[in-house]
């Protein structure tokens, strides 16, 4: 497509800081480059503030689904699920932000806010299916899970335990189609 080739990356705006009272002010966005790497380009900001450690996928229409911890949010609203948002121009900009409600982020006590989970994309022909990592806890990071979405990221129906003990920040990669 248009944007083959593009080195598409996750980043971070720290704000004024590392601190939980800073969290409002951070957000993610992306990095790209068109040539190989020799010169970088910023996206436009993930549409909700208080985001961060991100993960994206290519799916195969083209479109970049963009998948975001969510270390803060406004009173009254709960973060302790993961934040989405799609890219229909190579991650330049990002548009239809959703909670989605089927990925914890992180551990789902009070005290916590969010851990960067792994996402990938699985080399199915004219299929977006989509592998996400990251703990299945109440209290810690602990008991590390994948779920899959079969539909490019909008419901993850299904979820398999993969290690029982301590779990925290994960990256997932895929083979080559047989």
């Amino acid at each position: 497509g248009e944007h083959a080739g593009r080195l598409l990356r996750c980043s971070r705006w720290y704000g004024r800081g590392e601190f939980t009272d800073e969290f409002a002010g951070h957000f993610t966005n992306a990095v790209y480059s068109d040539d190989n790497g020799r010169t970088w380009q910023a996206s436009e900001p993930f549409p909700t503030m208080g985001t961060g450690e991100a993960a994206v996928a290519e799916l195969h229409t083209g479109i970049v689904y963009y998948n975001s911890r969510s270390h803060w949010a406004p009173e009254g609203v709960v973060n302790k699920r993961r934040l989405s948002a799609v890219s229909n121009d190579g991650g330049k900009t990002w548009e239809d932000v959703s909670r989605v409600v089927d990925l914890p982020d992180g551990p789902q006590d009070e005290d916590a806010f969010g851990l960067f989970g792994g996402l990938v994309r699985l080399p199915v022909r004219d299929m977006s299916v989509l592998v996400f990592s990251n703990c299945d806890s109440a209290e810690w990071r602990e008991n590390g899970t994948v779920w899959t979405s079969e539909d490019a990221g909008r419901t993850w129906p299904h979820k398999r335990s993969i290690f029982e003990g301590s779990f925290a920040y994960s990256s997932l990669a895929a083979g080559r189609a047989d």
